[in-house]
């Protein structure tokens, strides 16, 4: 028959990281488990960190991206601004 924790057992050997819940129903790491079939373990969650992302955007992008979105072609812009 197959171990209970047969699953996390290889995760672990793959290089997982192991948690256990404790008495107070934390999960905490656990380096070396001793995969007691009365304890809880699972892997450990990772939340991906927030990233926030800039854009740097010069006068001739603002342009080009007016130009764009009005469908004037810059030769005739050129031309209004003679």
């Amino acid at each position: 028959m197959k171990h209970k924790h047969a699953d996390l057992i290889h995760a672990w050997a793959e290089g997982a990281q192991i948690q256990y819940k404790d008495e107070a129903d934390i999960w905490k790491d656990i380096d070396s488990p001793a995969w007691h079939e009365w304890m809880e373990y699972r892997i450990k969650h990772y939340t991906k960190p927030q990233t926030k992302e800039w854009v740097v955007l010069t006068e001739d992008d603002l342009r080009k991206i007016i130009l764009a979105a009005t469908g004037v072609a810059e030769a005739t812009l050129k031309e209004r601004n003679k």
